[in-house]
C-alpha cells in the first residue's frame, strides 16, 4: 500500500464560538482559505498527489444519519407490525451485489466528529473535532481534497446542519451545499439574509441594530433546529446528487459525490402511507414530534444535564410504535437512495462506481436507560451498517466479519481506487479483508465522546460538568474508561469556583477503566464489565490501546474555532462555552488509559 509523506501541522486558528446543540445552516459555497502556514502545509501534503494519473473509477459515498445497523433488512431486521415489508430493498440489492461488512463501527455517537472521521481518516484523537466549537485544523486533508487533487469533479450535498462548511466539511469539494426540504430551505435562506444585515451593522457600528438583529437570529436559530428534526429531505439529496452526477459527466471528468442523508434521524416523519404499512393497527395517540425534548417518551432526571438519559415514561406499545416510524422513514430514506441508484444504472455508471453506504451512528431506544445518541458508546449508537460496491475490485454477495471503522473507509477507498495514503493516518484499509485476503484477527476500533454539559441547563449553579468516555474494541473484547470532572464558568461566585477546584483531582485519573466480553454474552449491562485486569487478554487489549493512543496523539493536528458570526458573548455564556474554554483543546486531552496525567 503507497504512503505519501505528511508535514508537521501549523497552529490553530482564531478565537470565535459557536452555539452548540445544531446551531444555524447559512448556506455557504467553498472558497480559497486564508494563505497562511496551516493552508501551506495543506498544500504541501497535496502536491504530493501532482504527476498521479487520474482514476477513471467514479465514486458515491453515502451517509444515513443515525442508523442503526440492526434496522436494515440486509442485516435481518423484520419489522414487529409488518413483517412482509423490508426496510431498505435498495441496499438490500447493493449489498447482494457487493460486500457488506457485518463489524461495522463509528468512532462516536453524533453526528459531527464521526463525519470528521469519516472524511478524514482519522479518528477524535487526531482530527479534534469532538466538540461543537471546533472545526477542522487547516493542515488536515480530507478525502474529498485529494480526489480533487487527482483530477475528479466534487461535489458534497448534506441535509443536517452539523456537515455545515463551517466546521471544515467543504474542504476539497467543487460544489458543497445544503439540501434542505422546503420549509427548512426557506428558513435556512431567511438565516442567510439576517447574517447578512447583521454584519452590514457591525460594519456600521450600530450597535443598537447589532444588538436587535442578534435577537432575531437567535429565534431563527431556535426555530431551525425545531425544523431539521421535522424536515424531509431525502428527495433534495438525490436530486442535488444526480444534478451533480451529470455535472462531472458534462465536465468529462470522474466524479466524486458524498450525499447525506439526515431523514433517519429523529424526529421520525415518514410519508403517512409508510407510517400506516409498517404499524397498520396501532390506534395510539403516541407520534415523534419533539422526539429529543418531550416528555412523553422518556422523562428528564431533574438533576441530570444530559438530556439523552432518560427515564421510560411512554408504554411498551407506544414506543414499539416510534420504532415503526423510525423504521418507515428509513425505508423512505432508502428509496431515494434507491432512485440514485437508478439514475447511474440508467446512464450504465454504476458497474464503473465505487458505492459506499454508511451510517454515522445508531440512536437507543432504552436499552441502557437512555434516548437517542450522544450520551454513551454502547452498541446500539455506535454500530453501524457499512456496505460497498464495485465489481471490478470486490466479491458479489458477500457477508465479511471483522473489526472496521468510519475512519478506515477513507484508505479503503483511496486503495480501490489505487491512490496512495497520506501518512500518519491511524487507520487502515480493510481491502484485504473485504476480498478474503486476511481474517481480521488484528483489526480494532477506537470510540471517543466529549460531552461538556452545563449545569445551568437544569437550574444548576454556572459550572460544567465534562465527561470524555473512551472505548478499544480489539475482537470479542471492548475496553473502556471514562473521565469526569466539573469547571467553574466566569460567571461563578468564588465559593462555587472553590468547591470545583477542592474536586478537581477527578480529571487526573480514571473514574472507570473497565473491559467487557462479547464471546461472554456480554449486553454492555453494569454487571458485563470487568475492572479485573489479571486475565491476560485483557491485559493485552490494555497495552495495546494504550500504545495506539499514544500513537494517535503524536499524530493530532490543532483543531480551531468554528464562527457562528451572530452568536453574542451572553448566548454563548448562556450555552456555556467560555472562550478560554473552548480555545484550548489540551483541556479536553488525558494521557493513555490506565496513567495519570502527567
Amino acid at each position: 500500500m503507497r504512503m505519501i509523506a505528511s508535514l508537521a501541522p501549523a497552529c490553530g486558528g482564531a478565537l470565535l464560538l459557536l452555539a452548540a446543540c445544531g446551531g444555524s445552516d447559512a448556506p455557504s459555497s467553498p472558497g480559497a482559505s486564508p494563505a497562511g502556514p496551516a493552508q501551506d502545509g495543506l498544500e504541501l501534503v497535496l502536491a504530493a498527489y501532482d504527476g498521479i494519473a487520474t482514476p477513471r473509477t467514479n465514486v458515491l459515498l453515502i451517509s444515513l444519519d443515525s442508523t442503526r445497523r440492526d434496522m436494515l433488512s440486509c442485516y435481518g431486521h423484520v419489522p414487529q407490525f409488518a413483517p412482509n415489508e423490508k426496510t431498505t430493498p435498495h441496499i438490500d440489492r447493493l449489498a447482494a451485489e457487493g460486500v457488506k461488512m457485518e463489524e461495522a463501527y463509528s468512532t462516536t455517537s453524533w453526528t459531527l466528529p464521526s463525519h470528521m472521521s469519516l472524511m478524514t481518516g482519522q479518528p477524535e484523537l487526531v482530527h479534534g473535532v469532538d466538540l461543537d466549537p471546533f472545526k477542522l485544523g487547516e493542515a488536515t486533508p480530507t478525502l474529498a481534497a485529494i480526489l480533487r487533487r487527482v483530477g475528479y469533479y466534487t461535489a458534497g450535498h448534506y441535509s443536517g446542519p452539523y456537515l455545515h462548511a463551517r466546521y471544515g466539511f467543504d474542504r476539497g469539494f467543487d460544489t458543497y451545499s445544503a439540501a434542505y426540504g422546503p420549509d427548512l430551505a426557506e428558513a435556512n435562506a431567511e438565516r442567510a439574509r439576517l447574517q447578512i444585515e447583521l454584519d452590514a451593522a457591525r460594519q456600521a457600528g450600530d450597535a443598537e441594530r447589532q444588538k436587535e438583529l442578534q435577537a432575531t437570529i437567535g429565534r431563527v436559530d431556535r426555530n431551525l433546529d425545531t425544523l431539521s428534526h421535522r424536515d424531509r429531505s431525502s428527495q433534495s439529496v438525490t436530486d442535488a446528487a444526480i444534478a451533480s452526477v451529470e455535472r462531472g459527466l458534462t465536465a468529462g471528468r470522474p466524479w466524486f459525490v458524498m450525499a447525506h442523508y439526515f431523514d433517519p434521524h429523529f424526529d421520525y416523519v415518514p410519508p403517512e402511507e409508510l407510517a400506516k404499512r409498517f404499524d397498520p393497527d396501532y390506534d395510539g395517540q403516541m407520534d415523534s414530534s419533539g422526539f429529543w425534548t418531550t416528555e412523553k417518551v422518556g422523562r428528564r432526571k431533574p438533576d441530570e444535564p444530559d438530556w439523552g438519559i432518560r427515564e421510560q415514561a411512554c408504554s411498551a406499545r407506544d414506543l414499539d410504535h416510534l420504532k415503526a416510524l423510525y423504521a418507515a422513514d428509513l425505508h423512505w430514506t432508502d428509496s431515494q437512495v434507491g432512485r440514485l441508484l437508478e439514475h447511474l444504472r440508467s446512464k450504465r455508471l454504476l458497474e464503473n462506481t465505487l458505492v459506499v453506504v454508511v451510517a454515522d451512528h445508531g440512536d437507543e431506544f432504552f436499552e441502557h436507560g437512555g434516548l437517542g445518541h450522544r450520551h454513551t458508546l454502547y452498541e446500539e449508537q455506535v454500530r453501524i451498517p457499512m456496505v460497498l460496491r464495485l465489481p471490478s475490485s470486490l466479491p458479489q454477495g458477500q457477508s465479511v466479519k471483522g473489526l472496521v471503522s468510519l475512519t478506515d473507509v477513507m484508505p479503503t477507498m483511496l486503495e480501490l481506487l489505487d491512490l496512495p495514503l497520506p501518512e500518519s493516518l491511524v487507520s487502515r484499509s480493510f481491502l484485504a479483508l473485504a476480498q478474503g485476503k486476511e481474517d481480521g484477527a488484528d483489526r480494532f476500533v477506537l470510540g471517543r465522546l466529549v460531552q461538556y454539559l452545563p449545569l445551568q441547563r437544569i437550574g444548576g449553579p454556572p459550572v460544567v460538568r465534562i465527561n470524555i468516555r473512551e472505548t478499544y474494541r480489539k475482537g470479542e473484547l471492548k475496553l473502556e474508561r471514562w473521565r469526569r470532572w466539573h469547571e467553574a464558568l466566569p460567571t461563578a461566585p468564588p465559593a462555587v469556583v472553590a468547591q470545583v477546584q477542592a474536586s478537581a483531582s477527578e480529571r487526573e485519573k480514571d473514574l472507570v477503566l473497565v473491559w467487557t466480553d462479547f464471546a461472554a454474552g456480554s449486553q454492555e449491562k453494569s454487571e458485563d464489565f470487568s475492572p479485573d485486569w489479571n486475565d491476560p487478554r485483557a491485559q493485552q487489549a490494555l497495552g495495546e490501546w494504550r500504545k495506539l493512543y499514544a500513537q494517535a496523539q503524536r499524530a493530532s493536528r490543532p483543531s480551531e474555532i468554528a464562527t457562528m458570526s451572530g452568536a453574542s458573548a451572553a448566548q454563548l455564556q448562556a450555552l456555556g462555552y467560555v472562550a478560554a474554554q473552548a480555545s484550548s483543546r489540551a483541556a479536553y486531552e488525558l494521557p493513555p488509559p490506565g496513567e495519570h496525567r502527567r
